[in-house]
Order: structure tokens, then sequence, then C-alpha cells
């Protein structure tokens, strides 16, 4: 068994028109810490940060802010206490949102015939991995 669980979850909420253009791009993101082991209570998390686009950050209220800023890490802001055992915590937050077509991590291209109907999706980002699709129902 793992003593230290982090979980990366985020929620992609887009809006395209029917012609194509962009109408709204939003980003949510949440990073959770759980400990299983109270030797690792008192941990420190180092994040790699190289933001470039204005993504908001928040750090949980008991989360040393000045470390994060400082250091892009994340520790409690007392370090005597330890994150709570056998708890997700979470500990970061973001937010993006954008109008620039550029963000979008894929495209869609749909053709529309009498009984058929064809999606082609194409990814943009080489930090973002697809899987295939398992399914397909009509939109």
């Amino acid at each position: 068994v793992h003593s230290v669980h982090l979980r990366q979850e985020e929620r992609l909420l887009l809006r395209v028109g029917r012609e194509g253009g962009l109408q709204s791009f939003e980003l949510h993101g949440l990073v959770t810490l759980r400990i299983a082991n109270e030797k690792w209570g008192r941990i420190r998390v180092q994040l790699d940060n190289k933001d470039i686009r204005g993504i908001q950050l928040q750090t949980h209220p008991n989360v040393d802010k000045d470390l994060f800023k400082a250091k892009s890490q994340i520790g409690l802001k007392n370090p005597t206490k330890p994150f709570p055992l056998h708890t997700d915590v979470g500990v970061l937050k973001w937010r993006f949102q954008a109008q620039d077509e550029t963000c979008i991590p894929l495209s869609s291209e749909s053709n529309n015939f009498t009984s058929h109907a064809s999606l082609v999706c194409n990814g943009h980002r080489s930090s973002c991995s697809l899987k295939p699709l398992k399914s397909c129902s009509k939109l």
C-alpha cells in the first residue's frame, strides 16, 4: 500500500458555435493529497509550474501560500502539524478561461450525410493524451 497519494482532476467546459468559433473555454483543476502513513504527514510536494498563460491558482487555506509562490511546493502553514490521515485534501485548485481558439486541445469536423455521420477529432497539445473512443453516439 502506498503512503502518499496525489490525484489530479481536470474538467474542461467548452462551447463552440455550430459554424465554428469559440464561444467559451474554461478549465478547472484540482490536486488532492491523501496520506496513509503518519510518517509522511508533514510532507512537502514539489510541483512543476511553468504556466505562462495566467492560470488562476488557489491553495487550500492551511497550505503555506508563500512557500507555494516562492518554491512551487505544497506544505502546511504550520509545519509542526501533519496533513490529516486517510482523508482526501484538496491542496490546489486552478481555473483558466480563454477566448483564444488556440487554447482548445482538440478540433472536430462533422460531415452529416443521409444515413451516416462521421466525427474526426485531432489533438493539438503535446502535453495531453487522448484515449481511444469506446463508443460513439449521434450528435
